[in-house]
């Protein structure tokens, strides 16, 4: 019914062209800076280009305020991540658990290198509902390549990681954290995306993510894969996905599949409807759509203004009118870096029921 409720609510903002009726449907929060990897295809800290030092951890405090004002407003969902390495904040479960008190579901993707037992423990008390473990490896092999520097042994140790949450749970007798192995598909590693599903059963994961690397930090196009390995990727996807039915193992292979078939020219076939069911926090309090908007893209800062201040003010008010007349909404958005957008199957479901509607609000 709640699902429902903000579905007629999403519709209702979009006939009115840009004033939402509802809150975010979910909230991607960057609550710290610092990691102890070098993703290869990371944006923050990839080993072949300078970062500037990350900002604070965010705030408790301010963390406090604003899933209440969330929590208001009819936000569902919150996933706690990066810039940076979630386990490496001091309050990281205290933050589970107030997002879990205000009735949330939480999901926190991490590297997997810090799931000691403490941790595994404190996780599942916290109340998560699901954890993501990004690992873009098979093998001591391909971690090396995906992760310059680091030596192959900490890929042992993100899968004992694993297994301790899994044993864990099972002597707990809990189900939460529902935990996936999260697989970012690239030149190094496209070959054995099979492997993923072993390594899934063998730890305990409850299912397996796959996602599509693009260039980031535009500087590792040759990790990027070309269209033929694009199709073997698709091809081994289907097979895969039968195993994964048959172990009654959950999966996103459909979501993947359908950004691969959409390609980098996402705007010339779908429209961007994120401004209406998402936003980014950054770790300083900035709100953005989405981490690939185009620099200037900013609805507010949760440091002087409140969530509904910001949600419906002046800045996205004004984003979600240009989205919706498409010609304007491509030219501004030239500078987003919207291949293999990760939101274009959500947004060709909302297209699916709004399309008929679109061409009416464009003229006006």
């Amino acid at each position: 019914m709640a699902f429902l409720k903000r579905k007629i609510q999403l519709f209702r903002g979009l006939l009115d062209g840009d004033f939402a009726k509802t809150g975010p449907s979910y909230v991607t929060w960057d609550i710290v800076g610092r990691c102890n990897l070098q993703c290869i295809g990371c944006m923050y800290h990839t080993p072949l280009k300078s970062h500037d030092p990350p900002a604070r951890d965010f705030s408790f405090e301010v963390f406090q305020r604003l899933c209440d004002e969330l929590r208001d407003v009819g936000t569902h969902t919150v996933v706690l991540q990066g810039a940076g390495e979630p386990f490496l904040h001091p309050d990281l479960f205290k933050m589970v658990q107030k997002a879990k008190a205000n009735g949330f579901e939480v999901v926190v993707l991490t590297n997997g290198t810090l799931l000691s037992r403490d941790k595994c423990e404190r996780l599942i008390e916290s109340g998560a509902d699901t954890i993501k473990v990004s690992l873009w490896a098979t093998s001591p092999g391909e971690f090396q390549q995906n992760y310059p520097g680091t030596p192959g042994h900490v890929f042992d140790r993100i899968l004992d990681g694993l297994r301790t949450l899994s044993d864990f749970k099972k002597t707990r007798g809990a189900t939460l954290p529902k935990t996936f192995f999260y697989y970012v598909i690239n030149r190094n590693n496209y070959h054995s995306i099979g492997n993923a599903v072993d390594l899934a059963v063998n730890t305990g994961c409850d299912g397996v993510q796959f996602s599509i690397m693009h260039d980031a930090s535009r500087e590792v196009g040759s990790l990027v894969l070309e269209k033929n390995e694009i199709r073997r990727v698709e091809d081994d996807l289907k097979q895969i996905e039968t195993r994964l039915n048959d172990l009654h193992m959950a999966h996103n292979i459909d979501r993947v599949c359908f950004r691969y078939q959409i390609g980098e020219d996402v705007l010339d076939r779908v429209p961007c409807y994120v401004p209406w069911f998402h936003v980014r926090v950054r770790l300083n309090g900035h709100v953005l759509p989405c981490v690939r908007c185009a620099p200037g893209i900013d609805f507010g800062n949760v440091h002087t203004h409140s969530f509904k201040e910001i949600w419906n003010g002046k800045a996205s008010r004004a984003f979600r009118q240009l989205t919706m007349k498409r010609d304007a909404a491509s030219e501004m958005m030239k500078t987003c870096d919207c291949r293999y957008c990760c939101f274009v199957y959500d947004n060709m479901r909302v297209h699916r029921g709004f399309r008929f509607f679109r061409p009416f609000l464009q003229k006006t």
